[in-house]
């Protein structure tokens, strides 16, 4: 289990409060190794490594969110572990890699805050569906918006307009893709 009293990104108070209210997610958090690095140029990440998620977090990015927005971007992460995003990739290609990683950022971020789905905010400048440069309809899933993106933009496009994001996947599984889909289905099914 994590140590809770050792991370600077969560309070322990925060960490029980995400425990109480998603404990879907919480059991993830608490099933992976923490890697807190003040350097990482985003606010957040996951992957899944020796048969176990770690989660990579910024501490002073974490701690500038506001709680719900805090446990926003820890939902959204392991949204990505138990969507299997992290062990199933379109391509190998770093630009096309930062297209479909916007397209799944799409498809969860509007299931986290939803108001009839979602519990929690996500900080300014995260990837929305509804951002005016897309435009896309809501209900989507990470695949249909990988299309509508390809549609009306070019990699370097989405380069030049999106940047990286807010999160970092570029260890996305280090483990080829059936041992870590096996090893998230494993822990969903836990």
């Amino acid at each position: 289990m994590t140590s809770l009293l050792n991370l600077k990104s969560l309070s322990t108070g925060e960490i029980v409060e995400m425990t109480d209210q998603e404990p879907f997610i919480a059991y993830f958090f608490h099933q992976s190794t923490i890697i807190e690095d003040e350097e990482m140029k985003f606010a957040a990440g996951v992957f899944v490594k020796h048969g176990k998620p770690t989660l990579l977090m910024n501490p002073k990015m974490m701690n500038s969110f506001s709680v719900r927005e805090k446990i926003g971007v820890i939902v959204h992460e392991y949204m990505h572990v138990a969507l299997s995003h992290c062990t199933t990739r379109l391509t190998m290609e770093p630009d096309r890699r930062r297209t479909e990683n916007i397209a799944k950022d799409m498809a969860i971020n509007q299931l986290i805050t939803d108001p009839q789905h979602g519990n929690w905010d996500l900080p300014e400048g995260c990837i929305s569906h509804t951002d005016p440069r897309f435009n896309f309809p809501a209900g989507l899933s990470s695949e249909e918006y990988y299309a509508l993106i390809k549609q009306k933009f070019t990699e370097q496009e989405v380069g030049d307009q999106f940047g990286d994001g807010m999160d970092d996947h570029s260890g996305w599984s280090e483990e080829d893709d059936t041992t870590g889909t096996r090893v998230v289905k494993e822990m969903a099914r836990r």
